[in-house]
């Protein structure tokens, strides 16, 4: 009798962990006589939702994990048909060989092709590309199969040794970690490297601005490049968009509307990061500079950020400014204006509440911002 009769693959979840988003992942077994092999699919579903052998309809994403998941699992059919065909043994060895096919595929080939399929923004495809240069001067050409998570926790700490934060060289390794989950998930590597690799985020202190700063900012008068940066980043300041988002809005995505009998303007479009769609109604200041035209000009963010801290300093403005503080600028205020949680979590494009109570953590600037009106009655 032929011992390929034997062998099977079947799919089940991972019982014994659960990710920080209350999923657990798909795992697929091969028995073989006398022995096993068990590999990550690299595919996370809620257990409410997997029924043994597929991902049911309520999982927003269950076509497209499901035709991942046949895929997976006819590719390793396949080859133990072929052995059960040819009446050869098949053994744990040979069908790592023959489903795992990195050695022929080089890592940063590979990688490249993968970032320009992603529908990403303009400022994430260059910040991918740029960790990805990085690595890539610090490794050099490299088969995906030979990454292992010694070297990766080995460049995190030649990150830190040279120019970046703990935080900096973790979300180098973040990027690092998009590639190979993709890898993973194309059945390109058995294991991926980072499963022993963690990747902490350190809380920044990063402060928004009051609403004393932003009105400094507001009154300043300026011309040329200058003007149009502070507007790009008053204009983040009263929507809470991103760098990115505003770097690709156009008149498409601007209508006007009306709103209980009052003519205004809102953004219709999706997010660049999530593909998600938004709407956010223009209050008149932000109107005003869409309407000026100062968005149609585009620069880089690391040109942004250079000039605004100029900017600010120029104001008295101490505290770091990035254009991202505009968004925290935006959130902060929102929230101590009164606007429910709920209407800003909406507004910032977070799927969860939890994000959006980050910025309820009132900073001391702001306490005693606040507790000058005590003084002043």
């Amino acid at each position: 009798m032929n011992l390929n009769t034997y062998i099977t693959a079947k799919p089940f979840l991972r019982s014994d962990y659960t990710t920080k988003d209350n999923t657990k992942i798909i795992y697929i077994r091969i028995t073989i006589p006398n022995n096993y092999l068990v590999f990550s699919t690299g595919i996370n579903v809620m257990p409410k939702n997997w029924n043994k052998k597929i991902i049911h309809k309520n999982d927003p994403e269950c076509f497209e994990k499901n035709k991942r998941l046949k895929m997976l699992i006819l590719k390793a059919q396949k080859i133990i048909d072929k052995y059960f065909f040819e009446d050869k043994t098949l053994t744990k060895e040979i069908f790592k060989s023959e489903f795992f096919t990195p050695n022929k595929i080089l890592f940063f080939d590979w990688a490249y092709k993968e970032l320009e399929k992603m529908t990403i923004g303009y400022g994430t495809r260059k910040a991918y590309k740029s960790k990805l240069n990085i690595f890539k001067k610090y490794i050099g050409n490299i088969y995906i199969a030979e990454i292992t998570s010694k070297m990766l926790e080995q460049y995190r700490t030649s990150l830190m040794s040279t120019s970046q934060n703990e935080n900096s060289a973790n979300k180098s390794l973040g990027i690092l970690k998009v590639f190979l989950n993709i890898a993973q998930k194309q059945a390109l590597i058995e294991k991926n490297p980072f499963e022993n690799v963690k990747i902490k985020e350190i809380k920044g202190n990063r402060k928004p601005l009051l609403i004393n700063q932003l009105e400094k900012l507001e009154n300043l008068k300026l011309t040329g490049k200058a003007k149009i940066i502070l507007n790009q980043f008053l204009f983040a300041c009263y929507t809470g968009l991103s760098y990115s988002d505003i770097y690709e809005l156009s008149d498409q995505h601007i209508f006007e509307e009306n709103f209980n009998d009052k003519q205004g303007l809102i953004i219709r479009k999706n997010r660049l990061k999530t593909n998600n769609a938004m709407s956010i109604p223009l209050i008149p200041k932000a109107a005003n500079i869409y309407k000026n035209g100062d968005l149609n000009y585009k620069f880089t963010n690391q040109y942004i950020n250079r000039e605004i801290k100029k900017i600010a300093k120029d104001v008295g403005i101490e505290n770091k400014v990035t254009f991202h503080v505009a968004r925290h600028t935006f959130a902060t205020i929102s929230l101590n204006k009164g606007i429910p949680i709920e209407v800003v979590s909406d507004l910032l494009g977070h799927t969860q509440i939890k994000t959006t109570k980050i910025y309820t953590k009132i900073n001391d600037d702001y306490k005693f911002f606040q507790m000058q009106k005590l003084i002043n009655k």
